[in-house]
Parts: structure tokens; C-alpha cells; sequence
């Protein structure tokens, strides 16, 4: 587990975290890495075995190439990363860049794409394809195999993240006051299910039944049948909602408001308990029983027991400190 204040995080002052996900425990043979974007957008990483700092996945683009990494995901089949950056922003002519890590050769390749400006990434579990939003009203997917975006999702309004099915063979894009599902073998508009308000967030149960979504500006949460794509229930909770993110075992939702995390009982639909954390900023990741997620009065990253419902800790203030990524950490076998 991470150390925390005044140990290990004493020396990641100028670094950020950027992805991080669940616990599937430590087998032997096992190295789970905790990936942080630095300073420079340079990779570092956490061995989570031992908590010690490496740079292995260290990649030092900005030295030739402004803008800064938006977003990453694992490749554990092929021990790869990808991770994008943003460049010019919403210039008509910018440039964007996909970055590949080879963990195996230690290399870095890259494809460059001109009028989009790449941002979040999901990975099929097959891990031969992504799927990239962009800021110009498009989802583009990317065949790893050939190293070749082949085809595209498009709508006029920008989208702002994607979750995949279990079984592969839907994906589901926030649109604006919308949520657009998709058949991944031909890219089909399969349903198009609209919402009162702007979404902020989504979660799609393990088993794809349910897909619960947080709004920008609102304080309920939508639980959306997957058979009939229609509202199923409406759980107010009288507060501000954000970022979500569901349990392991897939019995609670966390949800992060301005101030806290309210943990709502996915059996009552009741918030079983509210954590105080104080002014919250950015997105949350969940690893195991514990919640992190980005403080901005402390400029840290505060660290949450689900179980007892406390703060644990927090890390060292981090200049600068970007966001947080609910993504897959990076399992490489000895």
C-alpha cells in the first residue's frame, strides 16, 4: 500500500498522479505499478509491492513536443502504454499525439493526428483497440495491431468519456444532455438516450445491466436500465454529484461532491455515510477499499478507507498537481 505523509511521498513533490485502479492482490511472481505523470510530463512509477520510486516508464516528450498528457491506459497482454497528448487545444490546425510504451524494449513510438485533439482513452479487453474522444465531436478507434486509426464514431457535440461493455460489443459515449451506445463491430447507433441535464460521469456495472450517471450541475444520480435504455430510478442525494465510481464488489457507489465522498448503499439507494475531506477537485480513483482522490486546499492527494469510512491520509503538498485516473495499473510478471 502506498506510505503516506512524511515517508514515501516526500519525494514526489513535483510529481502527479495519473492513473491508478483495483486491488487484485499481490501474487509473487507480480510487480503492480502505480503510474504518476511529473514534472515535465515525464512517467514515474510506484512499485506497489515495495513502494519504491522507478523510472522505467520515464519518457521525456515534453523536450520535444509541447502540451501536456490528458489521459493513459494499460496494455497488461502486451505490456504496453498509451497515453495521450494535447498540443495546440481547440486551434482549428493542431496536432495531437498517441504515445506507445514498449515495457518490454523500453521504447517509445507515437502517431501523430492533425485536427483532433485526442483526450480519453478506453482499451478493449482484448487490448487491440482503443477508443479515443476528441474535442471536435468525435471518437476515434485506433487498431493496435497496425498502429492505424480505422474508423470513427461522430457527432456534432464533443465527448467527454467512454466505458466499454463487458462483452466488448457496446460502447457508451457521453454526448452533451446525452448518451449515445454503439456496436463496436460496425459502429452503429444502436441508442441515443437523453438526459434533463449534462452528464459529468458514468459507471457501468460488472455485468452490464446498469449504468449510473452524475451530472454537472445536479444532485442525483440516474440509474439507466442497459435492456431498455430508459431511467430506471432517480436517487437524489440533496448534494452536489461529480465523479463517480462503483465498488469491487459492486455494492456501493462513491460519489465526490466540492467537499467530500458520499457513499451511497446500492441496495437501499440511501447514502450510507458522507466523508468530509474538504475542497475536492478533479477525478477519484478506487484501489481496493481505498479512495483517491485530488485535495485542492492541500494541493495532495487524500487517501480514503471505504470500509471504516475515514481519511487515512494524505500525500505531501505536490505543486502544480494536475488529476487523477481511474485506469488500470501496469502488472508486469519477473
Amino acid at each position: 500500500m502506498l506510505t503516506y505523509k512524511k515517508t514515501m511521498f516526500k519525494n514526489l513533490i513535483f510529481l502527479l498522479v495519473i492513473f491508478c485502479s483495483s486491488y487484485e492482490g499481490y501474487a509473487d511472481n507480480k510487480q503492480n505499478f502505480l503510474l504518476i505523470r511529473g514534472e515535465n510530463n515525464d512517467i514515474y512509477s510506484i512499485n506497489l509491492k515495495d513502494n519504491s520510486i522507478s523510472d522505467i516508464f520515464k519518457t521525456p516528450i515534453s523536450k520535444k513536443y509541447k502540451g501536456k498528457i490528458y489521459h493513459a491506459v494499460a496494455d497488461n497482454i502486451n505490456k504496453k502504454l498509451y497515453y495521450t497528448l494535447s498540443v495546440n487545444g481547440y486551434s482549428l490546425d493542431n496536432r495531437s499525439y498517441l504515445f506507445i510504451f514498449n515495457y518490454k524494449d523500453k521504447k517509445t513510438s507515437k502517431v501523430e493526428v492533425k485536427n483532433n485533439d485526442l483526450k480519453h482513452i478506453t482499451i478493449s479487453k482484448d487490448a487491440k483497440t482503443l477508443y479515443i474522444s476528441t474535442d471536435h465531436g468525435r471518437v476515434l478507434v485506433f487498431d493496435t495491431i497496425t498502429m492505424t486509426f480505422k474508423n470513427e464514431i461522430f457527432d456534432f457535440y464533443e465527448p467527454k468519456k467512454t466505458v466499454l461493455s463487458p462483452d466488448g460489443e457496446k460502447i457508451y459515449v457521453i454526448w452533451y444532455k446525452e448518451i449515445g451506445v454503439y456496436n463496436t463491430k460496425d459502429l452503429s447507433l444502436i441508442k441515443l438516450i437523453e438526459l434533463y441535464e449534462k452528464p459529468k460521469d458514468f459507471a457501468l456495472s460488472n455485468d452490464g445491466m446498469k449504468l449510473y450517471v452524475s451530472y454537472d450541475y445536479g444532485s442525483s444520480i440516474d440509474k439507466i436500465d442497459t435492456v431498455n435504455y430508459e431511467v430506471d430510478e432517480e436517487i437524489d442525494l440533496h448534494r452536489t454529484t461529480n465523479n463517480i465510481r462503483l465498488s469491487k464488489d459492486q455494492r456501493k457507489l462513491f460519489i465526490k461532491n466540492y467537499g467530500g465522498i458520499s457513499i451511497l448503499n446500492l441496495n437501499t439507494n440511501k447514502e450510507d455515510s458522507y466523508i468530509d475531506t474538504g475542497s475536492l477537485d478533479g477525478d477519484m480513483a478506487v484501489f481496493s477499499n481505498l479512495i483517491y482522490v485530488k485535495n485542492y486546499d492541500c494541493s495532495c492527494i487524500k487517501i480514503i478507507d471505504t470500509d471504516k469510512n475515514i481519511v487515512l491520509g494524505e500525500t505531501t503538498r505536490i505543486p502544480g498537481i494536475s488529476d487523477i485516473y481511474g485506469d488500470p495499473i501496469l502488472s508486469i510478471s519477473n
